[in-house]
Parts: C-alpha cells; structure tokens; sequence
C-alpha cells in the first residue's frame, strides 16, 4: 500500500490532523444507478496499522519533539475515507471541496456513515490539551442523510453531536485532551440506514504545548549509614592501611573506593608536581605502562592527598560545570569522602585525568565421559557431559562437552592458553590446572580470602569459585568442569581495587596472557563519569595491545544502559556508569536462567553494553569452607563471566595464532540467539570452536569401553558373568549398535570365539573355564 499523506504536530501551535490512509485497487464498476449514493449498498474501506511501532512524526518548530502515532486504525463504509474533501462517491479521490452550510474548508476527512478513525495521543517533549472540529452532513448531498457525531477519550464517550442532517446546522467540538492517550472519531447512521450519511470532520485540530524537562536539581549528602563492605585494605607500604568509603547515586547502586587517595594520570612531570603541591600529595604507587609494553597508557600514580582545604561548598556547581546534566541525590559515606570527591572534581575541571581508586564488589572427553566430584544437588551426574549447563541437546546447547572432544579429535589439547583471573579468595585445588598464584597488593599473600564484599553478602573464597567456572579440570573424579579446563593454564591475581588490577593485567600480559577476567562491578551516577577516566583507560589500551578482557554485568536486575526519564521524557543520558561492564574494551557478560534462553531476572542487561551471556548457575567444587568433594550449585554473573572467558580460551586454543579481535569475533558471531530480547546472545562453544576447524572428521570407528569383566578374568563355568561396555560415534551424531565377542578355551585347551549378545549390558553364562572378552565392537 502507498503512503498518500502523513501528519504532525506543532508545539505551541495547533494543526490540522492528516490521516495517513492507503490507496487500493478500486473496486470494479458499479451497475448503473439513478442516484449512486442510494443504493441500498455499501461499499466498506478498512486500514489498520501494520504490526509494530509506527514511525514517529517530529514534533517541530520547538525546543522538544512530539512522537506520536498518527493513525492506528480506521473504516468506512463508502469507499475509502477523503483526505481534505468530501467523501463523494465509492472511489479514492472522487469527493469535491469540504462544505458546511456554505462555508468550505480545506482541511479535514470525508466519511461516510458509519466510519471511524482512531489516533494516538502519545508524544513526547509535548502535551496535547485541546480537540476542535466542525462536524457535520457535507452540502453534497443537500438537506438529505441523517448521521450522528461522536468522539471518545481512551474508549470513553466525551462528545455526541445527536442527530444530524443536510440541514442542520454546522456544530463545533471542542474538548479537553489533556492527559488522554487515545482519540477515536466515529459517525454514526442514527438509526435509519447509510443514505446519503456524507459526514465531514472539517477542520479538526489539535492544540499542544511544549514541555520543557525539569532544571536538573543535584544534591550532595552525607549519609552515616552508607558503609564500604570493608572498612579498609591494606596498605601500599604493608603497615599503613587504605581507609575506605563508599558512594551511591539515586539508584542505590554503592560504589566503594579508596577515602585518601586518587589516580593520577599523566606523563608530564610538571602536571603531576602541580598536583602533588596543591594537595601535599605523595605517591603511592607508580604505574608505568609503557615500560611494560603498553605505550598507548599514560603513566598512573596512586597519590595520597591531604583534603583537609578542600571546600565541599564547591563540589555541587563543580560537578554541574562538568555535567549540566547532573541531577539526583548523591549521598556519600563521610566527610572525608566527600572532601575527597571535592578534590578530584575541581581537578577534573580544571582538566587534569584524574579519578578514584574503585574497589569492586563481587557479582554473586571421547567416551563422552568426564568424571567430577562423586556427589552433588539433586539428581546430579558425576559426568560434565549429563550437565545442561556444558553439553548439547539440552535447552541451552552450548556443546562445550562436543567442543572438548573436537579439540582431541583434532590434536590440539595440547594447545595451552594463558587466562587470568583478578579476584580474591584463591586457595589451589586439584580443580586448579597447572598454573601460577600471586598478589598485586604488597604484604597481602596470594592465598587470603577475599578482601571486600559481594553484591550477595560475604564470599571469602570468590576467586576460587571464579577460577573453577572458568577452567576447573575435568575428568579428575573431583570438583567440577570448566569450559577452559582442558587447554588453560591459569594465572591468578590477587587484585580487587583498580590500582592493583590495572597492574595486574600489564603484568599478566608481560607473562603471555591472552584472556583476562574480573568478576566485579559497580556503579556509579553517569556525573561521575569522569572519576573512572584512568581505568577506562587503562581497559582500552590494553584491549588495544591484544588482551581479551570480561567482566561480569553484575546481578541488580537492571538495565546498564537505562537513561534518566524525567516526567518521561527520556534524555538519552544513562543514569548510572557500570564499571568495569561498560568500560572501553571490555566484554560484558550477563547471566541465563537455569536451563534456559532467557535472562536470570537478576542478571544485569543491556541493548548496547552487555554483549553476551553465560550460565549465571554452575556447580563449584570445594573451597576452604566447603572441603567435602562434592559439586554445589552457585549464581551470579562473576561464574556467566569466566564461562564466557573459557568458551574464548577454547577458540584461541583451536587456533593459537587468532587474533584478539578474531578470537571475540568469532565468539560473538557464532553465539545462539535468545527468544529474550533483552539477551542480545549467548555463547556457542561448539559452534564457535567448528568454525575454526571444521567438523568432526566422518567414518570413524567407535570409541569403545569395556566397564565388565576386565580383561584376562577368571569366572567359573556355569554361573552368570555381567557384561557392561559403552560405544560412542566421534561424529556425534551416529547410532551406535552393539555385539558382544567372547573367546575362551574349551575342555580340550582350544580357543573358542562366540557371539553371544547385542545388548550394552548383558548377563552370560559361560560353559566352559576363563573366559578372555576380546571387546565390544560398535557397528
């Protein structure tokens, strides 16, 4: 269908409804007729909306924009429905001038009894209040026909003309539309048949004022109950501690950080002395990137500052110089904190990079045998290929298990892939693969629980659990799975503020890791951007360099890229920066439902800054809280994270010479796609891990395993010999038949051979002395 015409509306001015209406083929001739608009027939017109949002019309001229939907639906019941004159006879454009008791009109709809048009009141950075028309029987038919006019606000009556005819004369509707979302226009036949009911909408207008969004209004309190989830760290020195404090913005997103301290960012000695002079800083830490291999980073200095002669009188219309925007309630932990804040902004402003030193809060093989801990929830099987959170065919079908056995049938097991984890709480297991364990925090051992808490409350042994979801070895009859198990060696870092990771990860690059992963997040309000500029930084330049870095979405349940939508009117600036989720270079990772496509309601998500999702539950095998050998079932992004992290070690593994942007690009392009539409998609490991080396080869034999008897046993005649094997397809997809082949000796000392059965688990009775099972052989 054609477009003949569209509408618009106009702030602070009124303007004529335009029906955007559709041009059909019409219809066949009609039989001669003495007075074509009384027939006894009708001839009825219908449009509806095609499915979805319609595109908006703007709303110009103005300071806002009007969205609205101009037409949803309409009919009539002789021809189409007239744009700017009279219905006339049954086909399009065949009606004369708009004409009202001798006044014409060049504005408006020709209908015909009975008829309807329905409209969208809907717009945004404008408010509708008024409705006005002239209604009545077009002077094309002269005193004859006899209609009825009527108007409803969201399917509620607000006008009724009452009968009208060719001679009655002219009525104006005039209603208040304020706050109303739909109007529908309807003519009736009163009662007595559609002759000559040529009704006319002359004129119709809507009257509209601008909204003008709220000043935005910021306001910055101290709040005693607000605590960091610790109250300090230890210090850089190893004697004096780093105080701690914490902030959060309107949406009770806390964001703990260093209460003394801030990050510096620069390579001009006389910038950094100017700072240091200001605010008798001292240093620290120093962080040279470019002797590290990573010239694209400036230099960053941990700086002690003394905030004492900081006003925190100027903080408000300092923040606002930097984020007109800027708009909420701030509350801050202590006067110490907010002197702090103080400090870095009128620095910022004064445009030096400088920002805060963030402590993040934790987000909560061939046989097709891979044997884990003996006992777990539930039914749980001892075999990562049973777990539907790792194998094909199940609702998810992420085939890490399938892409395991291709990586063997192609010979690179082999291929070992460095993949770090920054965290806390790491204690070596046999889940650990081979690997190293060391702290970017000096005097804090490698091996402590975890400093800090958890968006779910205390997890003393996070980074261990992190580490087993991301690459605990399979096939050892201990713990659990993870999908880099096989091909990872491990580097773990204890690091857990942005100081100590960012060193951490030029480090972890130095030693020839490709894949780096921080299961922690927090939030701060988007004014505050500009206090995490060094660690943006320091996430960009390095993905630059060629690390992979992920970080988890966290587990608020909430919309990373949600904007501030006051009385809403959205506009287009986020509420809350999530870090390191949304950082340059990272890829975040958000969390699926148990056996399922869709998101965990508690999973973070995002249109533009979550790029894909992973298990948010996986089983963890023991921790220093939990010795028992048993699989336990944990949740949070921090575990959908390192998943995410291993499926990447897999593909690096299946190539080694990838690069870092082939290595996600093919993770990202290979990933399912989710009936959710807030999953934008989440991880495919076999399919990912066979577009780098092809399919399984074909023709195979079978893998095949003999559980009982073992072989050269001894059994006695006469009495019953369990036979137990299993046969798998290396393809994967083939059937796998069975037969049983027994040789023995009989009484006379000779070998004997016997097919004795077709079932993978058989009883058999021998009749003679030591049978010798030769094998199961899978057809």
């Amino acid at each position: 269908m054609k477009l003949l015409n569209v509408g618009r509306l106009i702030a602070g001015a009124c303007l004529t409804l335009l029906l955007a209406s559709c041009a059909g083929q019409s219809p066949g001739a009609a039989p001669p007729e003495v007075d074509s608009y009384a027939n006894d027939t009708s001839y009825p017109w219908a449009y509806n909306a095609p499915p979805g949002p319609l595109t908006p019309l703007s709303l110009t001229p103005g300071e806002n924009n009007l969205y609205y939907e101009p037409i949803l639906a309409a009919s009539n019941s002789w021809g189409p429905i007239e744009i700017d004159r009279s219905n006339g006879d049954r086909y399009a454009g065949d009606g004369r001038t708009l004409t009202l008791d001798g006044k014409t009109y060049t504005r408006g709809y020709g209908t015909h009894a009975s008829s309807e048009m329905r409209f969208s009141l809907k717009g945004t950075g404008a408010v509708c209040t008024r409705f006005t028309a002239d209604v009545g029987v077009d002077d094309e038919v002269g005193n004859r026909g006899s209609v009825a006019f009527q108007v409803y606000l969201d399917g509620v009556k607000a006008y009724d003309s009452g009968t009208m005819t060719g001679a009655s004369a002219t009525k104006t509707v005039d209603l208040n539309i304020r706050d109303r979302q739909e109007l529908r226009l309807v003519v009736t036949n009163a009662g007595d048949g559609i002759h000559y009911d040529h009704s006319d909408w002359a004129s119709p207008k809507i009257f509209c004022q601008a909204v003008k969004p709220p000043e935005p209004r910021l306001m910055v309190v101290i709040d005693p109950t607000l605590q960091p989830s610790v109250s300090e760290l230890p210090g850089w020195d190893g004697v004096t501690p780093q105080p701690l404090a914490t902030l959060a913005g309107e949406d009770g997103e806390q964001a703990d950080f260093v209460a003394n301290a801030l990050i510096v960012s620069t390579n001009e000695a006389s910038v950094l002395q100017g700072f240091l002079s200001r605010w008798q800083g001292k240093i620290l830490r120093t962080i040279d990137a470019s002797a590290l291999g990573v010239p694209d980073l400036p230099r960053q200095y941990l700086v002690q500052v003394n905030s004492s002669a900081a006003d925190p009188a100027t903080l408000i219309p300092t923040l606002q110089a930097l984020d007109p925007n800027a708009q909420g309630a701030l509350r801050v932990s202590s006067q110490e904190a907010l002197r702090l804040l103080t400090v870095a902004a009128r620095e910022a402003a004064l445009g030096l990079v400088v920002g805060i030193d963030g402590v993040g809060r934790a987000d909560t093989f061939m046989d097709k045998q891979s044997l884990e801990a003996p006992t777990g929830p539930g039914s749980y099987s001892p075999n990562a290929f049973d777990w539907n959170f790792l194998n094909t065919g199940s609702t998810q079908d992420i085939g890490v298990t399938e892409a395991w056995r291709l990586l063997e049938v192609k010979g690179k097991l082999g291929n070992k892939i460095n993949l770090a984890i920054l965290d806390g709480g790491f204690r070596i297991n046999q889940d650990f693969p081979e690997g190293n364990l060391a702290s970017a925090i000096p005097g804090v051992p490698a091996d402590r629980s975890r400093l800090g808490g958890c968006s779910g409350g205390s997890c003393p042994w996070h980074g261990t659990s992190v580490l087993q979801a991301a690459m605990a070895v399979p096939d050892n009859g201990f713990g659990t799975a993870g999908p880099a198990g096989p091909i990872a060696r491990f580097w773990a870092w204890y690091a857990v503020e942005y100081v100590s990771q960012t060193e951490a990860m030029l480090l972890a690059r130095l030693n020839g890791v490709r894949i780096v992963n921080i299961s922690n997040s927090q939030g701060v309000p988007s004014y505050l951007t500009w206090a995490l500029t060094p660690w943006d930084l320091t996430t960009r330049a390095l993905r630059s360099s060629g690390l992979l870095i992920f970080a988890s979405a966290g587990n608020e349940g909430k919309d990373v890229d949600a904007q501030y939508c006051p009385l809403g009117i959205c506009t287009g600036i986020e509420k809350t920066w999530f870090s390191p989720c949304e950082n340059n270079g990272v890829i975040c990772v958000g969390g699926l439902a148990d056996n399922s496509k869709n998101r965990r309601k508690s999973s973070n998500y995002g249109g533009e800054d979550v790029d894909i999702f992973a298990p948010f539950s996986v089983f963890i095998g023991p921790d220093p809280d939990h010795p028992l050998n048993a699989a336990r079932v944990e949740r949070g992004t921090s575990l959908s994270s390192p998943y995410a992290a291993g499926v990447a070690a897999l593909i690096w593994a299946a190539d080694p010479s990838l690069s870092a942007n082939e290595v996600e690009r093919i993770l990202l392009t290979t990933a399912h796609r989710s009936p959710d539409r807030q999953v934008r998609r989440y991880v495919n490991a076999f399919a990912a891990v066979q577009q780098v080396l092809g399919p399984f080869p074909m023709n195979r034999p079978p893998v095949v395993t003999i559980k009982s008897p073992l072989a050269g046993a001894g059994v006695q005649p006469d009495q019953p010999v369990l036979l137990s094997g299993s046969a798998v397809d290396p393809e994967g997809a083939g059937v796998v038949s069975y037969a049983w082949e027994v040789t023995f000796k009989d009484m006379s000392g000779q070998s004997v051979t016997k097919w004795v059965g077709q079932d993978p688990e058989m009883m058999w009775v021998p009749q003679s002395t030591l049978p010798i099972p030769r094998g199961c052989q899978g057809r």
